[in-house]
């Protein structure tokens, strides 16, 4: 598929616009079979809806501030994520963000954001609904009239993610999606997207709880560091690649959807 392309790219960046079932594959871990390397080493490797959106996701940019909206490991009745508590206090300590963690990690959270924020992020289980995926779910914690659900069609019709110049999911198959008549694809991921924000990161499969926490301690050392949102992430699931985690079913379901500065 990306063999006879090679010799004529140029560029170590790499943006794609996926189409029908391409929509559902790690590039990243697509291998050279005679060097033994993977596309994410050789490349930095983003998506995008359409060539024609790209303009428009990057006018969504907005000037950072600094602040952070963190929620992770919500009491939402689920088998508990430990990893995903340890992340959630990490990432929260180096966002200096305080983060809204079981109880605290509120579906509301998302439906009161009024632009302050410049990043979202939420480690926490996820559900791709393949026959209504209108109702594919990050599970939160419930209580001030929500029941703890956040499904597509909820972000569709009541989150503003104006502002937010990044959405990371921690969660388990936030990437996928149900494609439609014209290449659209119905899930998390574009509902984000169509909700203000510029990039997502999400995930192409169930992701390991350890492996996530290690991957977001390593992206968000290289994001503070100055790295653009792409560059943190390929970054990041390098260190595990060569690292403790090789396998790439623990790194490769990452992917950064839209804009790849964040």
């Amino acid at each position: 598929l990306f063999a006879p392309l090679r010799a004529l790219i140029r560029n170590p960046r790499l943006m794609i616009v996926p189409h029908g079932v391409l929509h559902f594959l790690p590039f990243g871990a697509f291998r050279n079979p005679r060097t033994k390397r993977y596309l994410i080493e050789d490349y930095t490797i983003t998506y995008a809806p359409s060539a024609s959106t790209i303009r428009f996701l990057r006018s969504k940019e907005s000037p950072v501030n600094g602040t952070a909206l963190v929620i992770g490991a919500p009491a939402d009745g689920s088998p508990e994520l430990p990893g995903a508590r340890r992340e959630a206090m990490m990432v929260g300590a180096e966002l200096q963000s305080v983060p809204m963690i079981g109880s605290a990690a509120k579906e509301n959270l998302l439906y009161q954001l009024k632009g302050d924020d410049d990043l979202v992020h939420i480690a926490a289980h996820g559900f791709y609904e393949s026959d209504t995926p209108l109702f594919s779910r990050l599970a939160l914690a419930g209580g001030d009239g929500s029941d703890g659900n956040l499904e597509v069609h909820e972000i569709l019709s009541d989150v503003d993610l104006t502002g937010v110049n990044l959405v990371v999911l921690s969660a388990c198959q936030t990437a996928l999606g149900k494609g439609s008549a014209g290449d659209e694809v119905v899930g998390l991921t574009r509902a984000l997207l169509y909700a203000g924000t510029p990039g997502v990161i999400s995930t192409l499969w169930n992701i390991e709880d350890e492996a996530a926490a290690v991957l977001m301690n390593d992206f968000y050392c290289q994001l503070l560091h100055g790295d653009s949102a792409a560059d943190a992430l390929r970054h990041a699931q390098l260190q595990l690649l060569h690292g403790d985690y090789p396998d790439p079913r623990q790194w490769a379901a990452f992917t950064l959807n839209g804009d790849p500065e964040g």
